[in-house]
């Protein structure tokens, strides 16, 4: 093991920890709201197949899974760095070395090369979580609308161009990446990765800036409460702090002597920070009622649109079939379109008449072994009313 390497094992064991208890409540919190859909009064819950609880999980969901898969492996690889080292030796380091250390020093070069892909591609796959997210967010908002998919087109091409470098450019053969030890000065690139690390601190951190823009000037002129205004703007200025783990890593990297792996400490701490920061937009919810903040939205009308129709949350008890309007319960994650539902017919106050509404979620109010008399259908829809004669 490298000197210092018990700091760094215990470092990965607390990540590790942190990160997947961020990622399984996320996948909680998502099967939580999906396993309770919106049911016809009186009707029995259905028999969920395969196909549908596959369901259960949106496109950023399954993106996510694949980063935590990268993410064990990037912390894997890093383990493994700590205990065999790498290529990242001169010639008077290896003096005294035998052909065990040699074979271990190769083992841990090839876990080097995969653990740089793995966390670049992880900290793109995070970008393109959130940026699915502000998709949906901003729908039907044309300007911010398209300051995201700019964004999006910016963040694929420097995963492109990073990933083009690093394989393909930067270190050639390919090979010297893992098998040379120690490694010529000619190919000094592929011990270092200082050309790659130039290029992946520009496109990162700008990439990381441009999205850090995309959802704050959103939430400011959002239509919500000051106090719940500036615990969203909260949660999405998160990213500052992937930005700055960006930062130090490469200055680490920088500054770190040859012989000494004490930068994989930033490697694991730059990872693991994108990854919860990714993770926290849906884990809303679990905050909310942990600090007690309500909904993500009180007032009747959807806080980012600029339709003048009413947003409602439709409660129905189990015993009756009326419908009342009681405000509103926007997301704050997950797709904005909902599945689309008529009502005709609907009871409203002051009169009779007929109504369109757009479902956008709904389930049981109250938990799954409450009384069925107390229990509500609950569900959040864009009311466009025809108000009729009485």
């Amino acid at each position: 093991m490298i000197p210092g390497g018990k700091s760094v094992v215990t470092e990965l064991v607390i990540l590790s920890v942190v990160v997947t208890i961020v990622v399984a409540a996320r996948a909680a919190s998502k099967m939580i709201r999906r396993l309770s859909p919106f049911q016809s009064v009186g009707s029995r819950k259905p028999t969920r197949s395969l196909l549908d609880n596959l369901r259960l999980f949106q496109s950023d969901d399954y993106i996510m899974f694949f980063n935590f898969g990268l993410f064990i492996t990037v912390i894997y690889s890093i383990w493994v760095q700590v205990l065999w080292g790498n290529n990242y030796v001169t010639a008077a380091d290896i003096v005294d070395w035998t052909p065990e250390d040699f074979h271990l020093a190769i083992t841990g070069s090839i876990f080097g090369i995969v653990m740089e892909i793995c966390k670049v591609t992880c900290v793109w796959g995070c970008k393109a979580c959130l940026l699915i997210l502000y998709f949906s967010m901003t729908e039907g908002l044309d300007k911010y609308h398209t300051g995201v998919i700019a964004v999006s087109v910016y963040i694929a091409v420097g995963y492109i161009v990073v990933m083009t470098f690093l394989v393909g450019v930067w270190c050639r053969p390919f090979h010297i990446y893992y098998d040379t030890i120690p490694v010529p000065a000619a190919h000094e690139q592929c011990m270092t990765y200082r050309n790659h690390m130039i290029l992946d601190a520009c496109l990162n951190i700008t990439g990381d800036a441009a999205m850090l823009c995309l959802p704050i000037p959103l939430l400011i002129k959002a239509k919500l409460p000051l106090g719940r205004k500036c615990a969203l703007i909260g949660v999405f200025s998160l990213g500052g702090l992937v930005i700055i783990c960006a930062i130090l890593n490469r200055i680490t990297n920088f500054d770190a002597p040859i012989g000494s792996l004490i930068y994989l400490n930033w490697y694991a701490g730059e990872i693991s920070t994108a990854m919860i920061v990714a993770n926290v937009p849906h884990l809303w919810p679990l905050i909310s009622r942990a600090f007690k903040l309500g909904t993500f939205a009180e007032s009747t009308t959807n806080p980012f649109s600029t339709d003048n129709r009413s947003s409602f949350t439709m409660q129905n008890n189990p015993k009756s079939n009326n419908f009342n309007p009681v405000g509103s319960e926007d997301r704050i994650a997950g797709s904005a379109r909902g599945l689309i539902y008529t009502e005709n017919k609907l009871d409203l106050p002051g009169g009779k008449g007929f109504s369109e509404a757009s479902v956008i979620s709904g389930g049981w109010d109250g938990e799954e072994d409450s009384d069925a008399i107390t229990r509500r259908i609950v569900k959040t829809v864009a009311i466009t009313q025809y108000r009729g004669d009485a």
